[in-house]
C-alpha cells in the first residue's frame, strides 16, 4: 500500500513456500526448495541505475526487486544481457534479507558495478521459464506438458551432458558455463523426442571409444544421473522412458539389469565379448564372425572386444548354434576324419559351418 504496488500482482509472483517447505509455489507453478535464494539475492545493475532514474522518492526505495533475481535458475538479465550479480545482505537470523538496506549501500559503487558486469547472449531457456511463470505454454514444445520444476531440472542437467564429459564436476563450472549449459539444454530438449535420440545416441557413440566398463551413467552424463535419482517420480515419466529405450537400443545391458526403475528382460545389443561368453566361442571366432557377415563396419571391428556391439537379433540364431556346435578338433576326435582331409570338406561346401568360415571353425 506505501509504494502503492498492485496488490494481486505482487501476491501472483511472490514465491510461497508449501507448508512442508519442500517447494515454493508461484502462481500456478511450483519450483524446488532450492531454486529459490532465501538469504541472498542477485541485480542488475544496469535495471538499478534506470529504477533509479525513472521513480522518486528516497534514493533506496526507488529500485525493486525482480522475481527473475530471486530465482536460482536465472543467471543474467535479459533486458540487458549482462550476468546478474551476487550479493551480500546481511544475515539476520529468522529474517529474510533486507532488500532496501542493501541497495542504500550499493548505490556509491553502482557505476563500477555497471562497468564491470560481463555481457551474455540472450537466453531462450530463461524467457521460456519466465512464459511458464506468466502462466504461457506452447503446445508444440516438448518440456510444456512437464511440470515446471522437472523440465528446469532436465533442461539444465541435458545441456550439461551435451557439453562436458560424463563426470565432469558441477561446483568446478562457471554461472557463464552453467547459463550455455541450459540454454543447450532447452535448446533440444523443446524440440522433442528426435533432436533428445540424436543426443544421447552420440553420447553413445562416443563411449564405444573408451576404456572400461560401459556404464549407463558414464555414457549419458548428469541427465542420466538425474532421471536415476528420481526415477520414482511421474514428473519425470517422459525423458524417462526415452532414455531408457534408447539405452536399451545403443548400449549392451546384461538381461536382468534395471534401467532407470525397469528390468530389461532381453539383452538388445550384443559386443564380441558377450557374444563369445553366451556362447562359448572365443572372441576371435566372434570378431571373424562379424567381419564375415559384415555385421560392422571396418573402423567399428577396430575397436576392443567390449566396445564393438551388434543388435542381438541379428546374432541370437547364430549363438544359440554355436551353443552346440563343435569345432575342427573335436570333429577329428569324434570321427576320426584326418585334419586335411576335413579342412578339404569345408572348403569345398561339403560341410558346411555354423559361422560360415571356410577355414578352422564350428
Amino acid at each position: 500500500v506505501l509504494g502503492s504496488a498492485d496488490v494481486e500482482k505482487l501476491s501472483r509472483f511472490t514465491p510461497i513456500p508449501s507448508v512442508d517447505g519442500d517447494c515454493f509455489t508461484i502462481g500456478t507453478e511450483s519450483l524446488s526448495r532450492l531454486s529459490v535464494r532465501r538469504t541472498y539475492f542477485c541485480i542488475c545493475p544496469h535495471c538499478i541505475r534506470e529504477d533509479l532514474a525513472q521513480y522518486d522518492g528516497p534514493v533506496a526505495t526507488r529500485p525493486w526487486l525482480r522475481l527473475e533475481w530471486i530465482i536460482t535458475h536465472f543467471r543474467s538479465c535479459d533486458r540487458h544481457n549482462v550476468l546478474l550479480v551476487p550479493t551480500t545482505p546481511t544475515r539476520r537470523r529468522y529474517q529474510p534479507f533486507d532488500f532496501t538496506e542493501w541497495i542504500a549501500a550499493i548505490v556509491p559503487k553502482l557505476d563500477e558495478l555497471a562497468q564491470a558486469s560481463v555481457k551474455i547472449s540472450p537466453s531462450p531457456f530463461q524467457k521460456w521459464m519466465m512464459d511458464r511463470l506468466e502462466g504461457r505454454c506452447d503446445a508444440a514444445n516438448w518440456l510444456d506438458d512437464m511440470p515446471l520444476s522437472a523440465a528446469i531440472a532436465f533442461c539444465e542437467t541435458l545441456g550439461l551432458s551435451a557439453l562436458h564429459p560424463p563426470k565432469v564436476l558441477v561446483t568446478s563450472l562457471s554461472v557463464s558455463e552453467h547459463a550455455t549449459a541450459a540454454d543447450e539444454g532447452f535448446k533440444i530438449a523443446c524440440q522433442g523426442d528426435v533432436e533428445i535420440e540424436r543426443l544421447l545416441t552420440r553420447l553413445a557413440d562416443a563411449q564405444s571409444t573408451t576404456r572400461g566398463f560401459w556404464g549407463l551413467r558414464d555414457t549419458f552424463g548428469h541427465a542420466y544421473g538425474l532421471l536415476e535419482s528420481t526415477k520414482n517420480s511421474r514428473d519425470y515419466a517422459k525423458p524417462r522412458n526415452l532414455f531408457r529405450r534408447v539405452a536399451i537400443a545403443n548400449v549392451p545391458i546384461k538381461a536382468g539389469t534395471s534401467v532407470l526403475g525397469e528390468v530389461l528382460e532381453k539383452r538388445v545389443v550384443h559386443t564380441i565379448r558377450s557374444a563369445a561368453n553366451v556362447s562359448g566361442a572365443h572372441s576371435l571366432t566372434i570378431r571373424r564372425l562379424f567381419e564375415r557377415k559384415q555385421l560392422r563396419d571396418e573402423a567399428t571391428l577396430q575397436l576392443m572386444d567390449h566396445r564393438v556391439t551388434v543388435k542381438s537379433d541379428e546374432l541370437e540364431r547364430i549363438l544359440d548354434d554355436l551353443k552346440s556346435a563343435l569345432t575342427t578338433t573335436q570333429v577329428q576326435q569324434v570321427t576320426g576324419i584326418p585334419r586335411n582331409h576335413l579342412f578339404y570338406m569345408i572348403n569345398a561346401g561339403h560341410l558346411p559351418t555354423v559361422t560360415g568360415s571356410h577355414e578352422k571353425a564350428y
